[in-house]
């Protein structure tokens, strides 16, 4: 069962991957292109520190940027690292949860309810 445990996080992460693959084939949407434009006429700070929607998202716009300047205005790069995050976060999110409990049965609910977390449509809509 050790091997299982191990393999059971990478296999949960691949099914809550192939769903979403054609998120890959999206294009970019209504404020993409208002931070895109940010980002290319006023640079960093402004377009990180100026409040969106009334609050200030630093974090998330910083990322944005980053990803701005690695690859520009081309979506596939942007949602397939999106995609890669979502497969991690299900696989750590699973490792955890395997790790707290230790019953079989625990084990297999588990797998279940993340497998279920994980290829749940609503998911892909909020990636565009």
């Amino acid at each position: 069962m050790p091997a299982v445990r191990t393999l059971a996080p990478v296999a949960v992460a691949g099914l809550a991957v192939v769903p979403f693959l054609p998120v890959l084939r999206n294009a970019f949407f209504a404020d993409d292109f208002f931070h895109f434009f940010t980002f290319a006429q006023h640079g960093f700070l402004t377009g990180v520190l100026r409040p969106w929607g009334g609050h200030l998202q630093v974090v998330p716009l910083g990322v944005h940027y980053a990803w701005f300047q690695l690859f520009g205005a081309e979506p596939p790069p942007y949602f397939g690292l999106m995609l890669a995050l979502h497969g991690v976060n299900v696989a750590l999110l699973f490792g955890t949860l395997v790790e707290s409990g230790s019953r079989e049965y625990v084990f297999a609910g588990y797998l279940l309810g993340a497998v279920l977390m994980a290829v749940a449509s609503v998911v892909g809509g909020i990636w565009g």
